[in-house]
């Protein structure tokens, strides 16, 4: 999709109040057209799921849209699959995260987030009693993030189901996420 078509979406989608899901996969959309999107997304009243997989907006297409999602008060699912999540745009994601009322699902998976990205989005599930599903598998999260997951998990009761496929902790990130589990009665999926 050219970024004229796509700021003519985000620009439709101002004041439009019968849509409620938007799935623009696999688009291959830039930087620009992901600002626009949410920066639409800020006056829209009606949809209320957002698929962006695949879309190759980079760290500043998603830190644009983690920075609108803070004030959208409508969105309550978010795909984000293989959509190349940086180091620096997760931040932007778990300051969204910290403030966001209305985000029940998220979908992460194939973001490679790794150690660094997951402790980051351990901290923001700390404070987060909104989110109930997260999925989050093929990000290659190592020990430690398996134990930021775990001790987010001892005081995280919202969050009912969590997704953590292809990971690449030991034993030590195992036990961690085992004595988390003793503490809240989630839905699991390793």
């Amino acid at each position: 999709m050219d970024p004229d078509t796509f700021e003519a979406l985000a620009n439709g989608l101002k004041s439009n109040k019968t849509i409620t899901i938007i799935d623009i996969r696999t688009n291959r959309f830039d930087a620009g057209g992901v600002r626009a999107l949410g920066n639409s997304l800020r006056f829209n009243q009606g949809v209320t799921e957002v698929e962006l997989n695949t879309n190759k907006a980079g760290g500043e297409g998603a830190e644009a849209f983690f920075c609108a999602l803070q004030t959208i008060r409508t969105i309550q699912k978010l795909a984000l699959r293989r959509y190349d999540i940086t180091s620096s745009s997760a931040r932007m994601l778990v300051d969204a995260l910290k403030v966001n009322k209305t985000l029940t699902e998220l979908r992460l998976q194939v973001n490679f987030l790794r150690d660094g990205g997951t402790q980051q989005l351990a901290e923001a599930l700390k404070v987060n009693n909104i989110l109930t599903t997260l999925k989050f598998y093929y990000n290659f999260i190592g020990s430690e993030g398996m134990k930021a997951i775990a001790e987010a998990l001892k005081v995280n009761r919202k969050l009912t189901s969590i997704h953590i496929l292809w990971s690449r902790t030991d034993e030590s990130g195992i036990v961690a996420l085992a004595e988390a589990l003793k503490l809240n009665n989630l839905i699991f999926h390793y």
